[in-house]
């Protein structure tokens, strides 16, 4: 991950990481009457609201300014007592990380707590709003129970409409532009949120570019759900952030990165067939599945709209041999932990893993003399009981060290996630993209799957 902005709101520190992704998922079917709505909620918001941007005051804004877009094709329609609401999700083209850094909670994605919230009011007049719920260290993971945090309700173009705290049973509610007439029993100490944040690169992180998001204070807030509409009620808004109806955000700064599902059991035995032979042409490929095609970002965590989880993608190497008479032998090798591995738990016992079908979006075809190619099969032999680190020795640092066994040096931008940094497949691949290539190497830029296994000498 390449940029990381430290926020700090209401006394909370909150991590933020810019990475870019998109992924492609398939639609859920609705009903007519849901696909009708959605259709016409997005033909208004096509027409009235998409072109809205930032107001003048807001643009150094970085949440708010960073290019959004809604995802229709996973839209869904939500039944309320008085209304139908069409949900969407939204995906930030720098989507932003954030955590509750002094709770120790999980990161959240953007992506994955900001919805954009169309509906009708009273006058039957379409509205849109951005609803972005931020959870607090009281928010279970675990089960789906009422939201604990801060919901910002915003337009499209980043004003603040209202701004809701939810403990699981009260709600405070503030309009930043209406001090309220009355105020409730509730009233609580004022407590100002201040959001403040530095991107740089990660090659470069002196010259970085600090920014301050003033979230208001809640000296306004009061108890209850008030007896007009805010646009949905109170309840409603905790419904789409996480509420008792609805699953939890899913933890984005935690993954697993798990064992191969076909382990080589003797890997000199797989890879006999390969001989120094005379008038043999000799390749090997390097294969790069990226997390997200295109993008750099090492970890990409779907919104849980799209089902959660988590894409790390993978690096793995194919061996070819070519030889005289025509005879082809290939093997496809993945270099995998042997057990689960994660941020918090990187380092464990490595394997060897057949990845013949494995699939892989970017990747280099190297043509290698038989000296260069023997050595990086003897180089995986011995790398057959090496340790895996998550952050020093992965899937990618094994094949980027078995091609330099044979000469070929290929650099490449490290990544960081949660609690390390390292070699990663989203930025070899975005490497490999960029590289110059010299005589004997090709490059694949589209979906490629390994070869099934060629070559029997037995």
């Amino acid at each position: 991950m390449k940029r990381l902005i430290h926020l700090l709101a209401a006394g909370m520190l909150i991590i933020a990481i810019t990475p870019g992704c998109k992924k492609s998922f398939s639609s859920l079917p609705l009903c007519n009457d849901s696909a009708r709505l959605i259709a016409e909620a997005h033909k208004w918001f096509q027409l009235s609201v998409a072109a809205e941007v930032p107001a003048p005051g807001i643009q150094a804004n970085p949440r708010i300014n960073s290019p959004k877009s809604p995802v229709w094709d996973q839209a869904r329609t939500l039944e309320l007592s008085d209304r139908s609401v069409v949900i969407v999700p939204l995906h930030y083209k720098a989507p932003i990380y954030l955590m509750n850094h002094a709770a120790n909670s999980p990161l959240f994605v953007i992506d994955q707590v900001a919805r954009l919230v169309i509906y009708r009011d009273s006058l039957q007049n379409f509205r849109a709003e951005v609803v972005t719920a931020l959870p607090d260290s009281s928010f279970s993971q675990d089960a789906p129970l009422p939201f604990h945090g801060l919901l910002l309700i915003e337009n499209w173009s980043g004003t603040l409409l209202y701004r809701l705290h939810s403990d699981g049973r009260n709600l405070l509610i503030s309009n930043p532009a209406q001090q309220p007439s009355t105020i409730a029993a509730g009233l609580i100490t004022e407590t100002c949120y201040e959001i403040v944040g530095y991107n740089y690169a990660a090659d470069d992180p002196t010259n970085g570019e600090s920014w301050t998001e003033d979230a208001g204070c809640n000296a306004n807030y009061y108890f209850g759900t008030p007896s007009s509409s805010i646009g949905l009620t109170a309840k409603s808004y905790l419904d789409i952030g996480g509420g008792a109806e609805a699953p939890p955000p899913s933890p984005a700064g935690m993954f697993t990165v798990v064992s191969g599902d076909d382990p080589i059991a003797d890997i000199r035995a797989y890879m006999k067939c390969f001989q120094n032979s005379a008038g043999s042409i000799y390749q090997v490929t390097l294969s790069v599945e990226q997390p997200v095609a295109g993008s750099r970002i090492p970890i990409y965590f779907p919104p849980i709209q799209f089902g959660g989880g988590f894409t790390i993608g993978h690096t793995f190497l194919i061996f070819q041999q070519t030889a005289a008479n025509g005879v082809i032998t290939i093997r496809s090798i993945g270099f995998y932990p042997k057990q689960a591995v994660t941020p918090t738990s990187p380092n464990g016992p490595g394997m060897l893993n057949d990845d013949e079908g494995q699939y892989s979006n970017i990747g280099l075809t190297i043509t290698l003399s038989a000296q260069q190619f023997m050595n990086m099969i003897s180089y995986a032999i011995g790398s057959a009981d090496y340790s895996y680190n998550l952050n020093s020795y992965n899937c990618t640092t094994w094949a980027l060290a078995c091609l330099n066994a044979g000469g070929m040096n290929i650099s490449t931008i490290q990544g960081q996630w949660l609690l390390g940094s390292g070699d990663d497949p989203g930025d070899l691949g975005e490497d490999i993209r960029n590289m110059p290539l010299s005589s004997g190497i090709k490059r694949y830029v589209t979906g490629l799957d390994a070869p099934r296994n060629a070559g029997n000498c037995q």
